[in-house]
């Protein structure tokens, strides 16, 4: 067994470990912490050691180098478990494992029992599994086992990080002295395709390289792994080199020609699984392209996804270091110097940029079996908390989905959607399924979601169908049987079908059923109504636009906004479906959100549906011409009308629209607002007069509530104005009140043979009454108010309604103007009667004309 750098801290490491419950070791990539530490705990430690890696590869490889070291085969006392694969048994103590797999065990082993010691290898990655394993443990450490050892290992550790959450912690940094390393970088951005960028560096690499070894590529994936090969395969094959690729999809054949000496230079294009946990022998170049995909999730299915990105500096100093392990080194960047300093130093942990549900639900199923209450809601022990947003946004999806109740605990259906390595989305979808009859063939339609589908992306199958799940499902089971017209069969994209099988495969596993039942014929309302248990907030209305239904699908969704469906969609005549998953690149401020995968959904399902999102309320609207209020039932589903009916609607929508049109077009509906003036001016005059009542302000609060008075109980303009504006002021008057107005400060008063006339009342000025001159004959003195003491402005007017005389003196007026105003109206009108003596006279029609 050869000396590794890291040897000669072991005894360093394991004291530590001995006297804390968590110790972090900085160890340089290619020192053999990953294949070191772990054989010398077992050693120190009792039970078994868990070794968590990021990426499937690292495992297998980890685990197979100490089974070598140790004179054993893997599965012995050096296992490995990763998904779909594993090699352990009873006799295994070191379990090597990718970082998600330990909240599915903790979901069986919630109190890890027979594990002493967590090593999280590669801890500088942050991925979320990461953030969310490292919080279990530290809750599993401050509850039931605190015997329980935590040991952090990385090449790269953000110290001040660490140090803020784990002050207590101590760090052992194994320092390893790097041979040279001649770093190049571009000296202008290069546009052209990137496997010409890598043909053109390995042929400039692989001359001069000193000491002669082999070069390691690092791209982005697999698309770019096989364009860069297929321009890279002459070169490689003149120069008698090995042209191999890594990444975790190819065979452990394929993988042993990498990690072993064949005894030929290799070119190994590969993923960024070779930048930390693996170490490849004998690299003496590295080309770095600088990109690689990251992690994210798609913000309309919250499915995981990857998006090509460039790495962080961190990353690529990591590359570059393969390069310099064992001897001098060079790495080109097919980047310049200027793009890496503008680089972020760290790689923005994945628990501030993915969706958090999974990783919630498996931690609220762990926290329930320790016994703890309302986990989701308490102070939890983050190394470091996720965003806000993120985490409501997958607080709000549980509760949604019924797997959480209102208190953040989880519910019955929570528990059994946990038990399946699924998004919350489709584990619910099964969970459905399970009532339904039909959880087999579910399990498939989740499988194909969650592995991106079997057909090519951008290829019309050129059918029309229900539901391009259910299309595809029934596809999946025709490519098994060899019966998939050959039409269809070009489009298979065969790395996915391989995915989708070995995922399928597993989940039949854990249900319990055959891959046979699977792929079972399911109704396409099974499967809407499976799917929709799962995607209910992604409900869609289509329509048709263009001439005659020719042009584009459009989509309304139930939360608003909207969308138009993928020309690739088999789903070309369903008017209500899902929408499952969209092609989000494609929104931008010119181009709606693409939706690629859709189901067709019953109508009947979405009535079926129930709260939150059924509602059946009253919809009521202006209509300006009649004046009225017209109201109807609505039936919807979120923001979408399934059904229109025309009851005899209640008051209060109706009356909430016509109050709203008060608002908006007051004084409508009455000719002016007079008789409101008119309060407030009579109201004034009794304040003035000293009536001690307090009579109410109509301004502001009580004006909306005079409104809402007028508003009550009705439909229309018409039914207000069947009352005048004085009888809904005189409802906010006490019956004191409208006696000392009505006494005081009167809406009419009678003049000559009784007759009645308004008064006119105007805030500011003295109150009026206006009547032909005619109907004062016999009346001695002016009108008088406010229990006689405040004569009325009389306005008198002649026949043709102008005033002849405006006075609060009606007696001077008789005795003194009245003679020459005889005159003169008896010229212009001699047909009316004008008499001498006004005082003893009574008022007298006109005669009629013949």
């Amino acid at each position: 067994m050869l000396p590794l750098p890291i040897d000669s801290f072991l005894g360093q490491i394991l004291d530590s470990v001995r006297e804390n419950s968590i110790v972090i070791v900085e160890a340089a990539a290619g020192s053999g912490k990953t294949t070191r530490i772990p054989p010398a705990l077992i050693e120190a430690l009792p039970g078994k050691i868990l070794i968590l890696e990021p990426r499937r590869i690292a495992a297998r490889y980890a685990a197979r180098r100490v089974a070598c070291e140790l004179g054993e085969d893997p599965g012995a006392t050096a296992g490995y478990q990763v998904r779909f694969e594993g090699a352990h048994g009873g006799a295994t103590r070191l379990l090597y494992l990718t970082e998600g797999l330990l909240l599915r065990q903790l979901q069986g082993n919630p109190t890890l029992q027979g594990v002493s010691c967590v090593i999280l290898d590669e801890f500088h990655e942050r991925h979320l599994h990461t953030d969310m394993a490292f919080m279990a443990l530290r809750i599993l450490q401050g509850r039931l086992r605190p015997d329980l050892k935590l040991v952090l290992m990385s090449a790269t550790i953000d110290r001040a990080a660490l140090s803020a959450n784990l002050p207590q912690a101590p760090v052992i940094s194994c320092p390893v002295k790097p041979f040279p390393l001649s770093v190049e970088h571009l000296q202008h951005a290069d546009d052209s395709p990137l496997h010409h960028q890598v043909r053109h560096a390995v042929k400039e690499l692989f001359p001069k390289a000193s000491p002669p070894g082999n070069i390691l590529v690092f791209l982005p994936g697999a698309a770019e792994i096989r364009a860069s090969m297929e321009a890279l395969s002459d070169y490689a094959a003149a120069q008698g080199a090995l042209l191999l690729e890594l990444r975790s999809e190819i065979p452990l054949a394929g993988q042993e020609k990498v990690f072993t000496p064949q005894g030929k230079r290799k070119i190994i294009l590969s993923t960024n699984v070779a930048e930390t946990g693996v170490t490849v022998e004998g690299v003496t170049a590295v080309v770095d392209s600088g990109l690689a995909r990251i992690a994210g999730f798609a913000h309309w299915s919250g499915l995981p996804t990857l998006t090509v990105r460039p790495v962080s500096q961190a990353s690529a100093l990591q590359r570059a270091g393969r390069a310099a392990r064992t001897a001098p080194g060079t790495v080109k960047r097919l980047f310049t110097l200027h793009d890496f300093t503008r680089r972020p130093p760290f790689e923005k942990p994945e628990i501030e940029r993915c969706d958090l549900s999974q990783g919630l639900l498996d931690l609220a199923s762990f926290a329930e079996k320790l016994g703890l209450r309302e986990p989701l809601h308490g102070k939890l022990p983050w190394l470091q908390a996720p965003p806000g947003d993120l985490m409501d946004a997958a607080l709000k999806l549980l509760s949604m989905l019924g797997a959480l109740d209102g208190r953040g605990s989880i519910t019955e259906t929570g528990r059994l959607m946990a038990e399946l390595p699924l998004h919350p989305r489709l584990a619910r979808a099964v969970v459905e399924g399970r009532k339904l009859g039909a959880a087999p063939q579910v399990l498939a339609a989740a499988a194909l979601i969650s592995e991106g589908m079997l057909l090519l992306r951008d290829e019309d199958p050129g059918v029309i169908a229900a539901g391009d799940v259910s299309f595809q499902r029934d596809a999946l089971a025709a490519f098994e049987e060899r019966k998939l017209p050959p039409s269809i069969a070009r489009l298979v994209d065969n790395r996915r079908a391989t995915r989708i099988r070995l995922s399928l495969r597993e989940l039949c596993r854990l249900e319990g059923c055959s891959y046979r039942e699977a792929l079972a014929p399911l109704s396409d309302e099974k499967l809407a109504e499976a799917l929709m248990a799962g995607f209910p907030d992604r409900v869609a209305q289509a329509r048709r636009t263009g001439k005659r239904g020719a042009g584009r699908r459009e989509l309304n969704f139930c939360q608003g906004g909207g969308g138009i469906l993928s020309g690739e969609s088999v789903v070309k005549q369903s008017q209500w479906l899902l929408a499952i998953e969209a092609d989000e690149k494609s929104r931008n401020a010119a181009s709606a959100l693409r939706i690629r995968t859709a189901q067709e959904v019953p109508p009947e399902l979405l009535v079926l549906s129930g709260p939150p999102f059924l509602s059946e309320k009253e919809h009521c609207l202006w209509d300006d011409g009649n004046e009225r209020v017209r109201c109807s039932r609505i039936l919807s589903y979120g923001e979408l009308v399934l059904e229109e009916r025309a009851p005899v609607p209640p008051e209060g929508p109706a009356s909430e629209v016509l109050l709203k049109e008060l608002r908006r077009g007051w004084p409508r509906p009455f000719d002016s607002e007079s008789a409101l003036a008119s309060y407030d001016a009579r109201r004034d005059l009794a304040q003035a007069w000293g009536i001690s009542l307090d009579f109410p302000d109509l301004k502001g609060a009580l004006f909306e509530e005079l409104l809402r008075s007028l508003a009550r109980g009705k439909k229309g303009f018409a039914e207000i104005r069947s009352r005048p504006l004085e009888d809904y002021i005189d409802e906010f008057l006490s019956p004191e009140m409208k006696k000392a107005l009505s006494s005081h400060a009167p809406l009419h008063i009678s003049i000559g043979t009784r007759k009645s006339v308004r008064i006119s009342y105007e805030k500011g000025k003295a109150p009026s009454v206006a009547a032909p001159l005619q109907d004062f004959f016999g009346m001695k003195a002016t009108p008088l108010i406010g229990c006689g003491a405040t004569p009325l402005v009389v306005h008198l007017r002649a026949p043709n309604g102008r005033d002849v005389q405006v006075t609060s003196d009606l007696a001077g007026f008789w005795e003194k103007t009245y003679p020459s105003v005889r005159r003169e109206l008896s010229r212009r009108y001699p047909r009316h009667y004008w008499p001498e003596n006004p005082l003893e006279a009574a008022p007298r029609r006109p005669a009629k004309r013949r």
